[in-house]
């Protein structure tokens, strides 16, 4: 009768811890199962890393300047109107190539004295050279500066004109007039701008002339450095 006792009161024990056991198994299955799912949830939401996107892809490359087109050549020619300005219009005729031939881009050559139809035809038939036609002329309303300088001539009051024909065409590319900047320029190296203490020579004074028509002409064309 105790050995009975002993063997219902062994099995209830057993079956408890069976069912401890159980339990814990079951526990252990639940919390791994979440675990497992919290990983795998993570492992989905986790984005590949885009591959580093090179400068060349984004930004193309800028294209390649082209070469600035060198600039025809220049023949500058000269018209004496009156035969007592042929002084003074060599005088000007000599500062415009002086100022062109300064600069390194442009190859200048002096064509001599021609008159303006000639000019035009030489450029009719050349293909290649721009043609500076300069030309003196007085200024009758210049009362101011009538008095007779160089050459028994009111070199003060003379006006430069200039004509630049196209090469092949012979048509105008650009025209003018400049006049003489007298009481406004000093006499100093590269004639600045300025007022003048004094009367100056009428030589400088159309040097200066002739260096500012040059000016005027590359600016025109759009030469000018």
């Amino acid at each position: 009768m105790y050995q009975l006792k002993d063997v219902f009161t062994m099995r209830r024990m057993f079956n408890r811890n069976s069912i401890n056991v159980f339990l814990a198994l079951a526990f252990l299955s639940v919390a791994f199962g979440s675990v497992a799912q919290a990983q795998s949830g993570r492992k989905s939401t986790q984005r590949n890393p885009l591959p580093p996107v090179s400068p060349s892809a984004t930004s193309p490359a800028p294209p390649a300047r082209e070469p600035k087109a060198s600039p025809p050549p220049f023949v500058v020619t000269r018209y004496v109107s009156n035969i007592n300005t042929h002084f003074h219009t060599r005088i000007v005729a000599n500062a415009f190539l002086e100022r062109l031939q300064k600069s390194k881009t442009l190859n200048v050559t002096n064509g001599g004295e021609m008159n303006r139809a000639e000019a035009r035809k030489r450029a009719q038939s050349n293909r290649k050279n721009y043609f500076v036609w300069l030309s003196l002329e007085q200024d009758v309303g210049d009362t101011d500066n009538a008095r007779a300088g160089i050459g028994n001539v009111a070199s003060r009051s003379l006006v430069i004109n200039y004509i630049v024909f196209m090469p092949g065409t012979g048509e105008i590319k650009t025209q003018g007039r400049v006049y003489q900047r007298v009481g406004q320029v000093t006499a100093t190296s590269g004639g600045r701008i300025g007022v003048s203490t004094g009367r100056l020579p009428d030589e400088f004074l159309l040097r200066e002339a002739g260096r500012e028509t040059a000016e005027r002409v590359l600016t025109e064309l759009d030469l000018a450095p």
